[in-house]
């Protein structure tokens, strides 16, 4: 019997009946036939009435909820009427006083009263006690509608409308009522004064005591405790249970209060975290229980939404706005944040993902664009703001949420979709007046932006002086900026485009050399003072002035394109200038050289076409005045080389000038054509590279006239030797694999045939023939040579830790040079080997001994190596490093000597230098100025073979004949320390250039 405290009282026109007690123990117990449970039966025979008692407060209510129970008695089913016994008690109190209870409150005398009940006998004799009754805050609604049944929010909202703010809702489904804690005691009294209906069905309103847990229905009236409460109030104790507010909300909607019992008060200290339960220790125990199994059987979900959504839950009451989003909805889900996400918390699955789909369909976000920060600063945007969010927020209930990006360069609104949709509206309304804008007004020229700064100002200086709008003419690009707000911006850009469109435009480009830079130089002022009266304007088009870098020009000549500072790549019948090619194929007719120059461009503007023309007539006329021709004929221009021909690239775009090349054999030229002075300073140049040509021809015409003889014989006289220059015109042709060429005899012009070996002039011919000196004195190549493969020179890299190569160091590191060896290279050049070979036996066999051969070392430029492997050592260079001890051609003993003075370093700082091996021969001793060496005696032709600076210790030799040496190794190395010299950047037209060996 103590285990079921929770009674029903059940009545029924059953009359008298066999196992009436047993059918209504198995009604009860049965879940399917009453939703009841374990349970026990009160019962007197005869009587219309029992007693059930259930285990549980759940069970009860749960049997109380169903709406009907019938059983079957003797055939006939019998309706059960089941009320709990409170019910019987409330119907009590409307009929007359019980007579265990006792009534106080009667005004006047309820004090009177409350002091007798203390020695009254009756009071004592059933062990009874008055009290007067609290101030109640509470009222008891009955007869509620079904849409007001279970929906606490529907009740909070209707008495906070009509009575004033709600503490809390409790629910009873099963009585179809509800309680209602006020706040203030003067919000009970108006609602209890009014007449009240709720959703159009009257309702009845009660005031109503926590302290008796009772009603009063009538009159004001106090009611006594039953003995029953006062002994409840003995053995009643007080616990905490920790909980979140989340779970807090669920477990009330999921029927907290009524789980277990009614008499059982439970609160939630939201400061605390924590429910407070004032009760017997059982129905504690009971209702921590169920708060468990709720909690076990909770589900939770971990939702992905917009970071602005986030944010703007987290900023507000989490239970409060689960009540609006999920709750009054009937969705039994709340939501908490949580290390930084939004978890949904809920009874089952379904209520989660309602509960999702509630977050997505009633709130939003929008990010409005703010292209002018400085609106945010004004005080007009944050008054709008404050009445944006006190017109859509109250106290209760924050409907947006309103905040700036980290770069402030976006408003942020987030909330429920309409109020959200209408702040963005409101906000963008006032973003679009004032935001200041800049605009471009983009034209034809640069022209059209100079005339109308300086030929139109009359017309939009308005503009500066209103202050509306700033403009900003562009110094280099076409166009015009226009600032200021959105509303006066417009309006500008409009009256530009027009005044820009009623102008006239055109380009001229001048193609001829040194135009661009006469016109940015000393004519820019000529022409500036001649535009000062003209009705026009005229703009040099500089590189950036271009609106984008892959703008072109097209003229006859082909595209011209940027492709250096100062200089056009041009493409002209197929051949590509920027890159030389071979010799032969190079030299075709007349052609110019490297890139063509760049075209002066000018813009032009004016209001009528005929100030157009005017314009160009004035500068055409200008240029001509400063424009000049030059040529410069010479056979020797013949033989220039592809270096010699990038030389004249080189010049031509640092000067400006046009060079154009064309071949006639011994009447070839170079035209120059440009400025005057310029023109000038290019034919000085070109006049020292054709001088520098024929001593190269001299001196390689000596060295092929001892290696082959041409002649000619005449109406079959004697045959005659050529002259030495024609004679390696000739070798040269052969070599090239001409089947003929032209030539001259006696200054008489000749067609030479080397297949017919025949010269001839109209119907005059010439037998020619030649001899090869080489032949019986052919030396065989040294055996550790790789194959050349027909290659005249060949360059072999040693492998660093062979014999070969260590030879090499060993004579590098012979006077401790501790500088790094990058590479040594063998230097494979055959016909300087042969002709080395042949002096040296010539030297043997006329000094009558074989001690002429020396390795000596040669330092030079890396730019020179080149010319020293094809060509041999050159003493034409003599004096250009200092010639202490003759003109010739000077070799170190001592490597460090040619490393530290004459090893000149490149970009990277490499040095370079030969291992050579030399023929000194019978030396004597060198002193300036010599052409030769000295003779052996007076009375003798022969001479000695070389010079050195000291006789008894000598450091140096010259030798005055190239063939005496021959470069073997050459060796690239680089300092062993900070501090190495780097040879600066010359210039190549100075007069030093190239003299570095």
């Amino acid at each position: 019997m103590e285990e079921y405290h929770y009674p029903i009282i059940v009545e029924g026109d059953w009359g008298p009946a066999k196992n009436l007690k047993n059918k209504l123990q198995i009604h009860f117990q049965s879940k399917k036939k009453s939703q009841g449970g374990d349970c026990i039966m009160q019962y007197n025979d005869g009587s219309n009435s029992a007693t059930i008692l259930f285990k549980s407060s759940h069970i009860r209510d749960s049997v109380l909820s169903k709406a009907e129970h019938i059983i079957t008695i003797d055939n006939q089913q019998i309706k059960l009427k089941v009320y709990k016994p409170s019910d019987v008690e409330k119907q009590a109190d409307r009929t007359g006083p019980k007579t265990e209870q006792a009534c106080g409150y009667q005004e006047p005398t309820a004090e009177k009263f409350l002091e007798e009940s203390r020695t009254h006998e009756k009071f004592k004799q059933y062990n009874l006690r008055a009290c007067a009754l609290e101030r109640s805050t509470c009222v008891r609604v009955e007869n509620l509608p079904a849409e007001a049944n279970n929906s606490k929010m529907l009740l909070e909202l209707y008495f906070e409308k009509w009575g004033g703010p709600v503490e809390e809702v409790i629910t009873i489904p099963s009585e179809q009522a509800a309680i209602i804690i006020f706040k203030e005691e003067e919000a009970k009294e108006r609602v209890l004064k009014q007449e009240n209906n709720i959703c159009d069905v009257p309702v009845k309103i009660y005031p109503y005591f926590k302290s008796l847990d009772t009603i009063l229905y009538g009159g004001n009236r106090t009611h006594l405790k039953r003995p029953g409460l006062v002994e409840r109030e003995k053995n009643s104790v007080k616990e905490y249970m920790e909980i979140s507010p989340a779970l807090y909300s669920l477990l009330e909607q999921d029927g907290l209060k009524s789980a277990v019992s009614p008499q059982l008060c439970i609160d939630y200290n939201k400061k605390m975290n924590r429910l407070v339960l004032s009760g017997l220790h059982t129905e504690i125990l009971a209702i921590k229980n169920w708060v468990l199994e709720k909690k076990v059987n909770m589900k939770q979900k971990h939702l992905q939404i917009d970071r602005s959504i986030l944010e703007f839950l987290r900023s507000v009451d989490c239970d409060e706005m689960s009540r609006d989003l999920f709750i009054s909805h009937g969705i039994t889900a709340v939501y908490t944040i949580e290390n930084g996400d939004v978890v949904v918390t809920g009874s089952t699955e379904r209520a989660l993902n309602e509960a999702e789909k509630m977050i997505n369909t009633v709130l939003t976000t929008k990010h409005l664009i703010v292209e002018d920060q400085c609106v945010l600063q004004m005080p007009e945007w944050h008054d709008l703001k404050e009445l944006l969010l006190e017109l859509f927020n109250t106290s209760k209930k924050t409907s947006v949420f309103i905040s700036l990006s980290k770069q402030r360069d976006k408003i942020i609104v987030t909330g429920f979709r309409e109020p959200v949709l209408e702040v963005s509206e409101n906000f963008g309304y006032f973003t679009e007046k004032h935001t200041r804008i800049e605009e471009t007004v983009h034209v034809k020229s640069h022209a059209v932006v100079t005339f109308l700064k300086d030929r139109k100002s009359q017309h939009w200086q308005h503009f500066i002086k209103s202050n509306e709008v700033k403009v900003n003419f562009h110094s280099k690009r076409p166009w015009i900026k226009l600032s200021g707000e959105c509303t006066f911006v417009q309006p500008a850009m409009i009256f530009f485009k027009k005044l820009a469109d009623g102008l006239y435009t055109d380009t001229l480009i001048l193609r001829k050399s040194g135009a661009k830079k006469y016109f940015k130089d000393q004519g820019k002022m000529m022409l500036s003072m001649l535009l000062k009266e003209k009705r026009f304007v005229v703009v040099l088009q500089d590189d950036d002035m271009l609106e984008e870098e892959g703008n072109f020009f097209h003229g006859t000549l082909g595209r011209i394109s940027t492709s250096s500072p100062g200089m056009h790549a041009m493409q002209v019948h197929g051949l590509n200038q920027n890159k030389f090619r071979s010799f032969d194929t190079f030299w075709q007719g007349k052609i110019l050289v490297g890139e063509e120059i760049e075209p002066a461009v000018f813009q032009l503007c004016g209001e009528t076409q005929e100030d157009l023309s005017e314009a160009k007539d004035m500068i055409s006329s200008l240029i001509l005045q400063e424009h000049v021709t030059i040529p410069i004929p010479d056979p020797a221009i013949t033989h220039f080389t592809s270096k010699d021909a990038e030389t004249l690239n080189v010049m031509q775009r640092e000067l400006t000038v046009s060079v154009w090349l064309e071949k006639k054999g011994q009447d070839s030229v170079i035209t120059l054509e440009g400025l005057t002075r310029d023109v000038h300073t290019a034919e000085n140049h070109i006049q020292d590279m054709i001088r520098k040509v024929k001593r190269k021809e001299k001196r390689e015409a000596f060295f092929i006239s001892s290696m082959v003889q041409h002649l000619y014989q005449k109406n079959r006289h004697s045959a005659k030797n050529f002259e030495m220059l024609t004679s390696y015109e000739l070798e040269q042709s052969y070599y090239k694999r001409q089947p003929t060429v032209r030539m001259k005899i006696n200054n008489d012009e000749y067609e030479a045939d080397f297949v017919r070996k025949e010269a001839t002039r109209r119907r005059l011919g010439i037998e020619l023939n030649s001899i090869d000196l080489k032949v019986g004195a052919q030396s065989p190549l040294p055996s550790h040579w790789e194959d050349m493969k027909g290659q005249p020179v060949v360059l072999v890299k040693l492998t660093a830790g062979s014999k070969e190569y260590a030879d090499v160091e060993k004579e590098f590191r012979r006077t401790n040079l501790n500088s790094n060896i990058i590479k040594i290279e063998r230097v494979q050049n055959s016909a300087l080997w042969r002709n080395y070979m042949i002096k040296k036996e010539e030297l043997e066999v006329k000094n009558k001994h074989k001690n002429n051969e020396k390795l000596l070392f040669h330092g030079t430029a890396p730019d020179k190596t080149d010319q020293i492997n094809h060509h041999g050592f050159n003493r034409s260079f003599a004096g250009m490093h200092g010639a202490m001890y003759g003109n010739g051609t000077y070799f170190a003993v001592d490597p460090r000597y040619s490393a530290q003075r004459y090893s000149k370093c490149d970009a990277n700082g490499h040095k370079c230098m030969y291992l050579a091996r030399v023929l000194v021969g019978d030396y004597t001793q060198g002193k300036q100025g010599l052409p030769v060496p000295p003779a052996k005696s007076s009375k003798s032709v022969d001479l000695y073979n070389s010079v050195t600076d000291n006789m008894n210790n000598p450091t140096m030799f010259v030798i005055f004949n190239d063939v005496q040496a021959y470069p073997e190794y050459l060796l690239t190395f680089q300092q062993g320390r900070a501090g190495a010299n780097i040879h600066p950047r010359k210039n190549p037209f100075h007069p030093a250039y190239n003299f570095l060996w």
